[in-house]
């Protein structure tokens, strides 16, 4: 912008994915101060990037305790076994819910009920309640939509019905019920992507092998 140049959506991709790249960069058609100060935000992203993906891997190494878990969750497609440690570090031990109802409203998926005058009107999802989750389970939902038509046409049902904000949590919701009965029965995800899943796994196996 202080070159008086506007970046697109694709553009800022390239840019990014160019990192350190300068030839990249220069041609853009920036001021060297400019280049310069640009080089440099890239390379820190990058370590920044290249820490994160380490922390990850070993998050998952120490988590390889609930291999079962993570193999029966990973078959639903946008699922990693980072998010279902994730999901079951909110969770702890996922049979001390009496009902689905207090376990939804536990990890913060349910919007709060208001009742006066004999009239009940649901509010907002609870803030106060656990949020890992929940947050982590918003990056990957465009893939846990598409996982299959029974969830797909679950999501517009519900867009039509109650908006794109609500029907984002409805399938997260749905998908942490899911998850919920998957680990509690040993049931296997119906809708599995055979390839999706098999290149998960592989990528879990080659981590959990790095650790031993």
């Amino acid at each position: 912008m202080e070159n008086g140049i506007s970046l697109g959506k694709d553009e800022k991709t390239k840019l990014f994915k160019a990192g350190n790249n300068r030839s990249a960069i220069a041609a853009n058609g920036l001021t060297p101060a400019s280049r310069l100060c640009i080089e440099m935000s890239l390379s820190i992203i990058g370590c920044l990037t290249e820490q994160k993906e380490k922390v990850k891997d070993s998050i998952i190494k120490m988590g390889a305790f609930f291999e079962r878990e993570i193999r029966l969750c990973t078959a639903i497609k946008g699922v990693t076994p980072f998010l279902v440690l994730a999901f079951l570090a909110d969770v702890g031990d996922i049979t001390r819910f009496k009902n689905v109802r207090g376990f939804n409203a536990y990890l913060g998926v349910v919007p709060t009920v208001k009742s006066s005058g004999g009239k009940t009107q649901l509010g907002h999802i609870n803030r106060q309640s656990r949020k890992l989750a929940r947050t982590l389970f918003t990056q990957p939902l465009s893939h846990m939509i598409r996982s299959s038509d029974m969830m797909d046409a679950f999501y517009n049902n519900v867009k039509s019905r109650r908006g794109a904000g609500r029907s984002r949590i409805a399938v997260i919701r749905k998908i942490f019920n899911i998850m919920r009965s998957m680990i509690l029965t040993g049931e296997e995800y119906r809708w599995k992507d055979e390839e999706n899943y098999q290149r998960k796994i592989k990528e879990f196996e080659k981590i959990i092998c790095e650790a031993a």
